[in-house]
């Protein structure tokens, strides 16, 4: 009697994760969120398409492993005597469970690749929008070309927390960072990608209007860094604010105007961060 609680008590835990496990909203329903937030950016789709696949393929292992070890604890119980058994192995088990994860992990391995090259032909296409994005201990900073449309001049316009994006339009950020790594990571937009010391780091993306549209055209999404970095780590966020075209060609166009009209009278060229992370000058 006792192996057969001690079974079930194992199968019952084992459901009580899976269902965690593939149902993730039944125990954040408390806290009245979501797994991921609706998705906003072309291709995106295809991330969510491979995020549920390795999950299903995680759940069924999990399922084995739990059945198999309810089946062990079950078998053991009923020994009466007190031996274990003599076996020393299988050749055919062991050739099984060496070919399984070899198989699976191909499989993965290959619909990564195909994922990676449909987000690319979504995003594909001339004359991006070109952002480069420094990250620093602890804040994000964005520089938009200028009049001339050339990046690394006077005339560029510097953000800083806060990077502006048209909808609908190919973006491309060079992504670099001054100190550490971090990561750029934008949930909305099933975007990541690590900011390392000396090199550029190029990422595409486009905010897809319908799918905009669809997840009720927040104001802002969410900009996070991924890769602890720090004490500040946990305060590196920053913001993505997407904008009509039009909008966001007058938004740009008056940026440039402020920064000429800040020089002429004599303001810094560059905006401040807010200085809660900077470090403290010396006595």
């Amino acid at each position: 009697m006792m192996r057969w609680i001690v079974a079930l008590m194992t199968l019952a835990l084992g459901a009580a994760v899976i269902v965690t496990f593939v149902n993730p909203e039944f125990t954040l329903a408390g806290a009245g969120q979501d797994w991921f937030p609706t998705e906003v950016g072309r291709g995106a789709e295809v991330v969510d398409d491979l995020y549920d696949t390795t999950n299903w393929i995680a759940v069924a292992l999990l399922v084995l492993t739990f059945v198999l070890l309810s089946w062990t604890v079950w078998r053991g119980a009923g020994r009466r005597d007190g031996e274990g058994s003599d076996r020393h192995g299988s050749g055919g088990l062991e050739v099984l469970w060496t070919a399984v994860p070899a198989v699976l992990i191909a499989y993965l391995t290959w619909i990564q690749i195909g994922a990676r090259d449909e987000i690319s032909a979504a995003t594909a296409g001339d004359s991006p929008l070109v952002i480069d994005v420094e990250g620093a201990q602890f804040d994000w900073r964005f520089r938009y070309a200028g009049a001339d449309g050339v990046l690394g001049n006077l005339d560029d316009i510097t953000e800083v927390v806060e990077m502006a994006v048209p909808i609908g339009r190919n973006v491309e950020l060079r992504m670099h960072s001054v100190d550490v790594i971090h990561s750029f990571y934008v949930p909305d937009l099933r975007l990541k990608r690590d900011v390392v010391p000396g090199t550029v780091t190029p990422l595409r993306f486009q905010i897809d209007p319908e799918d905009y549209a669809a997840a009720g055209s927040p104001a802002t999404l969410e900009l996070r860094c991924a890769e602890l970095c720090g004490w500040g780590h946990y305060a590196m966020v920053g913001r993505l604010r997407p904008m009509e075209p039009a909008a966001f060609d007058a938004w740009l166009i008056a940026r440039g105007e402020d920064k000429f009209s800040n020089r002429a009278a004599g303001a810094p060229e560059e905006p401040e961060s807010d200085g809660e992370f900077e470090d403290e000058e010396e006595d």
